[in-house]
């Protein structure tokens, strides 16, 4: 007599599963939503609009925390399926150039405005004053939330979450695209933003190492915090260029940081599509099912 098969309990979804079936439009009301939380305890405690500023990216980095954790966090939870491999010297100095080259390229982008008056005073031998402003680390917390918290949490959900998620459904290439316009979005800088996020992505993929992403998304946001420090030891905190040859020095030294991004993104695009981890398939396949034999219990053979 045949022996009826025998069900067995289905496996834990991985996280690699968890995370291509992730519907990104509920990072919109999860976003918007701590807002709304932020701006109503504003009114609510009747704070003032530094002290509600942080309170609202407590909230906001709280929420996408929580949103990252509950859709794709893995399980068991753990450190290192979530961060990826250590990070060794080699990603250590790529990340430390990419925050030195995102720095640049956010420099550029605030001076970009003001082009036409720098390149007369250039090619004039005139004076240029640039202020050198920033955000404002006014005490730890802002700080924390500047180059710690922030870099963490947006690492997790945007490289680590809507990226391999949607490299998963589409394409690498179409993937890298639009988690990085998604990431724009959210900030002031949109084009520094954006091609920072191009940077980030091919950390993250190089390394196979989100702490590659996070350290050089720190790095360049420590840069904002000590530009936004300065006028505590700087009453007046700005650049002075007389001549062109102190114009064409500033010049060479943002264009050379551009330019180490550029070769870095050019040389790893071609990572876009490598396994981040053990569970991982190649970027426009499907994820495996196990055969129906072994879905039903019964033994091969």
């Amino acid at each position: 007599m045949e022996q009826l098969a025998t069900p067995v309990s289905a496996a834990p979804q991985s996280a690699e599963r968890r995370r291509s079936g992730v519907r990104a439009w509920t990072l919109i009301p999860t976003y918007l939503g701590s807002l709304f939380a932020g701006a109503l305890l504003k009114r609510g405690l009747g704070l003032s609009e530094y002290v509600a500023l942080q309170l609202t990216n407590a909230v906001t980095f709280s929420a996408l925390f929580i949103w990252w954790f509950v859709l794709t966090a893995p399980r068991p939870r753990s450190v290192r399926a979530a961060m990826g491999q250590p990070l060794g010297l080699a990603g250590c100095g790529l990340a430390m150039a990419m925050g030195l080259g995102v720095s640049c390229l956010g420099y550029i982008e605030l001076l970009s405005s003001n082009f036409r008056e720098l390149w007369y005073a250039a090619s004039t031998g005139g004076t240029s004053i640039i202020r050198l402003t920033g955000a404002d680390p006014a005490n730890l917390v802002a700080f924390l939330f500047l180059v710690v918290v922030g870099p963490l949490v947006e690492e997790l959900v945007f490289r680590a979450t809507l990226f391999r998620a949607w490299r998963a459904r589409w394409n690498p290439t179409v993937a890298v695209l639009a988690s990085s316009v998604a990431f724009a979005v959210l900030h002031p800088q949109k084009v520094e933003s954006f091609l920072s996020a191009l940077a980030y992505v091919l950390l993250y993929t190089r390394t196979r190492s989100l702490w590659a992403s996070v350290l050089a998304h720190s790095l360049g946001n420590a840069t904002v915090a000590a530009l936004g420090a300065l006028h505590y030891f700087w009453p007046s905190p700005k650049l002075v260029l007389s001549g062109s040859v102190e114009h064409a020095t500033f010049a060479l030294a943002l264009l050379s940081g551009a330019g180490i991004w550029l070769h870095f993104v050019i040389k790893s695009w071609r990572t876009l599509g490598a396994p981040l981890s053990p569970e991982s398939v190649p970027a426009t396949s499907a994820l495996p099912t196990a055969p129906a034999e072994l879905r039903t219990g019964s033994q091969l053979g």
